[in-house]
């Protein structure tokens, strides 16, 4: 070789040696830049308290705490800090399901039946075809997730049982014929689901996640109930209760380290007690630290594999992470959307727990969880061998956007700011909300009477799924009534419109109301929202009968 083709050839390896490792240089440290930024958008968000975990090639490049645990106290949110996981609860029923389907002990496509033979839904020929692959891909429809008769949360002296609650979903009024046809998300579904891991398994859902899951992914601060933290009258028992009389706070709890939720006031950011999900433990329970979700991570990434163990097949992870129903982008993913076509948008999609889009090219597998209070994210780019975990004790979409943040880093790809996007679209929306409700204000403002006396609406009404409701007189006109705990005042719209806002300590949730009559004027029924509750009697024939 001749001293050019020396020269050719040192250059030519230099080069390619110089490709090779600018890549390797530029992601050095992609996450140099990420403590400020997440301490920013905490500030912006006024999210008090917040825990990171990152898994890539299977090692962890970060575990972090940010914040506090309770604002006005000292503690710090830490690695070891538990959080309510909220939604991202339904990746860990899924996988209980898969872990019987790959013992063959149940199939994806077993009628629901099968299992739970009591199992009815409104109709007939759907209770028959519903299958365990529709529960877990939401594709039931229907009016199973109506807000203010939440099955599984709702506000009585007798809570209801899982089973009580799913024996009740035959009593629901289904809208249009969408089975299997559209996405309706569906928590009872996931409860139904977890009465199947029951019923197969001869343990109960908590027992079985914490055997088969928790003990050999060592999540050893991981629990799969609210009571498990908190004694019973420290916690919300239901989404709308409020606890009287006493300030709870995180020394409250059974474990040292834990966060307290936080809604924002006019001052901020305050606590509140825990909400405690339990029918519903399966489709929103479960709490964690971002420690313990390095093992979960790790598992996924893995495709079932932790620590040389497998848990769970390939295929049951892949069937997970494929779509089954096609779904809207949720509210909270729009910024990121209308933000061009190099970043998403060819599909999104739902499987068995999970959400899936795709994101600069790279297909992502993700679930939000939102707790009163408190908001969680986990994401996977299972290409890239890349998963992350966001906890937050407050009420946003940080954790969300802090998955794209860090995607952008491992990618190499220019730097968004898609806290502050997400944050603006966020804004957009209240702000359209508060006009609304300005409107509305102004409208009731004009309107002076009702078009019939209000007494005639007084009594008692019933459902057979959700229960009984009061319509009683007030101080400023009626209210409705749910036992003797809780008195919603019933605003007049316009015309024979009314509503009823229900409030959960951190978001307004307001919901129809209207009377029905019969041809002599006398009310029959009321609805609210879509439910219709009949009427059992009014005052007067409801004190005879006592009487007699």
């Amino acid at each position: 070789m001749d001293k050019v083709e020396q020269k050719t050839c040192v250059l030519h390896l230099l080069f390619a040696s110089l490709l090779i490792a600018s890549p390797v240089c530029a992601q050095e440290d992609p996450l140099e830049d990420l403590d400020e930024y997440i301490l920013k958008s905490m500030t912006e968000w006024q999210v008090p308290g917040l825990a990171v975990a990152i898994v890539k090639d299977d090692s962890v490049v970060l575990l972090k705490g940010y914040g506090v645990r309770e604002v006005g106290k000292e503690q710090l949110v830490d690695a070891h800090t538990v959080f309510a996981l909220g939604s991202t609860t339904k990746a860990f029923t899924a996988a209980a399901v898969a872990m019987l389907v790959d013992e063959r002990k149940v199939s994806w496509d077993d009628p629901v039946i099968k299992h739970l033979p009591w199992f009815k839904l409104p109709d007939p020929w759907v209770t028959q075809q519903v299958t365990i692959r529709d529960l877990l891909a939401h594709r039931v429809a229907g009016d199973i997730g109506h807000p203010t008769g939440r099955l599984s949360g709702r506000p009585s002296p007798d809570f209801l049982t899982r089973e009580e609650v799913l024996r009740r979903l035959q009593f629901l009024e289904l809208g249009a014929p969408r089975f299997r046809n559209a996405f309706v998300y569906c928590n009872e579904c996931y409860m139904a689901a977890a009465e199947i891991v029951a019923a197969v398994s001869q343990m109960s859902w908590g027992e079985f996640v914490e055997a088969r899951m928790l003990e050999p992914l060592q999540m050893s601060s991981t629990t799969t109930s609210a009571y498990d933290l908190w004694d019973a009258e420290d916690v919300r028992p239901c989404w709308v209760c409020v606890l009287r009389g006493r300030t709870i706070g995180a020394e409250d709890a059974r474990i040292e380290n834990i966060a307290m939720p936080h809604v924002l006031g006019e001052d901020g950011p305050r606590p509140i007690e825990w909400l405690a999900v339990e029918a519903a433990g399966p489709a929103g329970g479960m709490n964690a630290s971002a420690h313990d979700l390095v093992s979960w991570l790790r598992l996924l990434l893995g495709t079932g594999v932790y620590q040389g163990n497998r848990l769970l097949s390939i295929a049951a992870v892949n069937e997970m992470h494929s779509p089954q129903v096609i779904r809207q982008p949720p509210i909270w993913y729009y910024p990121i959307q209308y933000r061009g076509a190099d970043f998403t948008g060819h599909f999104w999609a739902y499987g068995f727990g999970w959400a899936m889009t795709d994101y600069r090219g790279k297909k992502v597998v993700l679930h939000g969880g939102g707790v009163v209070g408190q908001a969680s994210s986990i994401a996977l780019m299972p290409e890239q061998r890349l998963g992350v975990a966001v906890l937050s004790n407050g009420q946003s979409a940080l954790p969300m956007a802090l998955h794209f943040r860090i995607f952008d880093a491992y990618l190499g790809a220019p730097e968004e700011d898609w806290s502050g996007a997400i944050r603006a679209g966020f804004t957009y929306w209240e702000t359209q909300q508060r006009a609304q409700e300005e409107r509305l204000a102004a409208e009731r403002a004009r309107v002076t009477v009702p078009p019939f006396p209000l007494e005639r609406c007084l009594g008692t009404y019933t459902h057979r799924a959700y229960g009984q409701v009061e319509i009683v007189g007030g101080d400023r006109g009626l209210v409705l009534r749910l036992s003797d705990q809780f008195n919603w005042p019933v605003e007049h719209v316009r015309d024979d419109k009314f509503r009823v806002v229900f409030h959960d300590g951190a978001q307004s949730y307001p919901e129809a109301l209207t009377f029905e009559f019969d041809d002599d004027g006398r009310v029959t029924a009321l609805r609210l929202g879509g439910p219709k509750y009949e009427r059992v009697a009014p005052p007067e024939q409801e004190q005879q009968g006592q009487g007699s």
